[in-house]
């Protein structure tokens, strides 16, 4: 997630994924203000031989789904939490992607 202001959806996430029976960690990274760190979170997931699907939480900006992205052959879900506020702008920040992106 991109910043701790997003647990309560991330939560929301995890409890969706343990129903499945699929095991969930919660990150906070923000592409933005700590890409070095967001990367580094990236890497300890790569190579280990579990398959990984990343989630990526962020509200406004958005900008943490594009970065994991660009960054790995895992699949990237973007996920921003839908406010009042910005939920209508932060959902178009998800699914208009430049191209070249996966």
């Amino acid at each position: 997630m991109g910043s701790v202001s997003d647990l309560a959806h991330c939560e929301r996430i995890r409890s969706a994924c343990a129903a499945y029976g699929v095991p969930c960690s919660l990150r906070v990274s923000s592409a933005h203000k700590g890409p070095d760190e967001t990367l580094h979170i990236k890497a300890q997931y790569e190579g280990d031989g579990v398959p990984t699907v990343f989630v990526a939480v962020a509200g406004r900006s958005n900008g943490l789904g594009p970065v994991m992205s660009g960054n790995t052959m895992y699949p990237v879900i973007n996920c921003p939490p839908l406010t009042p506020d910005w939920g209508a702008q932060d959902v178009w920040s998800s699914l208009r992607m430049p191209v070249g992106h996966k």
